[in-house]
């Protein structure tokens, strides 16, 4: 074999080993966000922080005037800026809630939470509570963790276990009990 034809080969080789190298650190970081050293637990830091809507009301209140602002401000408490798309996809993290007779939709698009009225096509997870369980929630974060033991609220899995993982639901699964 001709030397000039060994060092094609070498930088070749060379191209691809970096290639997969980068690709890997990709793909680790994608699923595992905070492993870049910094501590991602709060997107707060690089956004303003979200009045809660339900302050200084009482339950009765917020269950009669429920909207989507309830529901940005809960997901956002609970780290919902923190789910992310899958590596090498652009498929985005989608959850549907059901509180009461209503239905909202969430969407995380670059960390940003968008929240609309609705049912949502092809959601990861489908959450299920009440008004008053979710007033109750909006008022005492760790409320969240006692709803779901108590099985007053609920939660559907919708895709599979592999694909919540790859968008980064394990950790916001754990707050759920």
């Amino acid at each position: 074999m001709k030397t000039s034809t060994k060092v094609a080969l070498l930088l070749l080789a060379a191209f691809i080993a970096m290639l997969l190298l980068s690709l890997g650190v990709y793909i680790y970081k994608s699923v595992y966000p905070g492993a870049n050293g910094n501590d991602n637990s709060n997107s707060a830091g690089k956004r303003r922080a979200l009045p809660n809507p339900a302050a200084g009301k009482s339950v009765e209140e917020i269950a009669s005037e429920f909207n989507e602002s309830f529901v940005l401000y809960l997901l956002a408490q609970l780290g919902a800026a923190q789910l992310h798309n899958p590596p090498l996809s652009s498929e985005t993290p989608k959850i549907e809630i059901h509180v009461g007779d209503d239905v909202y939709s969430a969407e995380i698009i670059d960390g940003r939470i968008i929240v609309r009225r609705g049912s949502i096509a092809n959601e990861d997870i489908r959450v299920f509570t009440t008004k008053k369980e979710a007033a109750k929630m909006l008022l005492n974060k760790s409320y969240v963790r006692t709803s779901f033991e108590q099985g007053k609220s609920s939660i559907e899995l919708v895709a599979s276990r592999t694909k919540l993982v790859s968008k980064g639901y394990l950790s916001l699964y754990s707050k759920f009990g």
